[in-house]
């Protein structure tokens, strides 16, 4: 791969970055000097999904001790679950962390652009998998827009009348319901697919930033005998670059720690209401594309601490199989201190999960249908 590629690469994942911003923060619209306006710009589509959360559970607890719809009942449940989600991402990537997003993307520009020791080992590496990650990307775009689309037409477009905006003899009732109610679910699951693809990206820059250190530590395994001031400089260079990449992932940790937090959280109330509700109601199919969506959006989060787990313990390694008694005396000191630094493997985590991965994803199935099967005991 050349440099021009792994450039081409990365300005398709800094346009995606672009475009997930325009539409948090509706920068789309006209541009207005007034900082006030733009704050306000930034809240509308927050604002619109806390105020269907509160007009959700406002229903949801006028019809307690009343007779209901038991399929409306626990849509209205999983609904706010899934608002709740969204909001939380919203504030973590666009308002709270958003100086952070930022030094994301000038660490990521400067892997790419600036030359060092891993600039030909980043050109074999990192343009596979970042196109990688756009292709799945836009599959996952695919995805959501087809799922809207069958969600209305096979319902003829009522799937989104959870609750009444305006009063139901009103000729407005219908419309209106449509209308904004489409707005908040489409941009409920645009945001929720955009940044944990957001987010897949970034993974993937650290998988390629730790699998390029692991190639330049291979480098120290050949055959031929490597001079003492090679060795060094191979040691040296591969240690800052593993203490620049430790350094930004800690910041990622943190921003994963709230997120996955929340989604973990929601996404096992809405599996265990959806997949009860297809149990035990006479629902649309509708209804079954849900669970397989909410599960492939959970793997693909352990997914990423899994891509990350194993990249990171690539390293030590790698460094282990190196010829280390062939060096002096010296970089086998160094070589030592590297060693002990790089040993400990960097994971996701989460408030009562202490590793986000593929076992962390068994464990939340298995939690989820045990919870299912409790909501089947009690209702039954």
């Amino acid at each position: 791969m050349s440099q021009s590629q792994l450039e081409d690469s990365h300005r398709k994942f800094k346009a995606y970055l672009k475009f997930l911003f325009y539409t948090t923060q509706l920068n789309f619209l006209p541009d207005c000097r007034w900082r006030c306006i733009k704050y306000i710009e930034m809240a509308i589509m927050p604002s619109l999904l806390i105020f269907n959360t509160v007009l959700a559970l406002t229903k949801f607890i006028s019809l307690i001790g009343k007779s209901f719809d038991l399929a409306g009942f626990l849509y209205l449940i999983i609904m706010p679950c899934a608002w709740a989600q969204v909001i939380v991402k919203f504030f973590i990537t666009a308002v709270f962390y958003k100086k952070e997003m930022d030094a994301f993307v000038r660490y990521f520009d400067c892997q790419v652009f600036n030359t060092n020791i891993l600039t030909k080992i980043r050109q074999r590496i990192m343009p596979r998998t970042i196109n990688l990650a756009n292709k799945f990307g836009s599959a996952c775009v695919v995805a959501v827009s087809g799922y809207h689309y069958f969600s209305l037409t096979t319902t003829k477009f009522t799937s989104v009348l959870f609750f009444s905006y305006v009063a139901e003899t009103s000729f407005l009732h219908v419309p209106l319901n449509i209308i904004l109610q489409s707005i908040s679910m489409v941009y409920s699951i645009w945001l929720m697919t955009l940044v944990d693809i957001l987010f897949l990206f970034m993974m993937v820059y650290f998988k390629g930033e730790f699998d390029s250190i692991s190639l330049l530590f291979g480098e120290l395994n050949e055959d031929r005998i490597i001079p003492d001031k090679d060795c060094e400089r191979i040691l040296l260079e591969s240690f800052k670059f593993h203490m620049k990449a430790n350094e930004m992932l800690m910041i990622f940790r943190r921003i994963c720690w709230f997120n996955l937090l929340v989604q973990f959280s929601t996404s096992l109330v809405y599996i265990c209401m959806v997949l009860y509700m297809t149990n035990s109601t006479s629902t649309t199919s509708v209804f079954f594309i849900i669970p397989p969506a909410v599960v492939g959006q959970t793997l693909l989060v352990c997914y990423t601490g899994e891509i990350i787990k194993s990249s990171s313990e690539g390293v030590p390694i790698s460094l282990a199989a190196t010829k280390w008694y062939q060096m002096s005396i010296e970089n086998q000191r160094f070589y030592l201190m590297v060693l002990t630094f790089t040993q400990q493997p960097t994971v996701l985590s989460t408030f009562g999960m202490n590793e986000v991965s593929l076992s962390a994803f068994l464990k939340i199935l298995k939690m989820t249908f045990s919870y299912c099967a409790f909501l089947y005991t009690i209702f039954n």
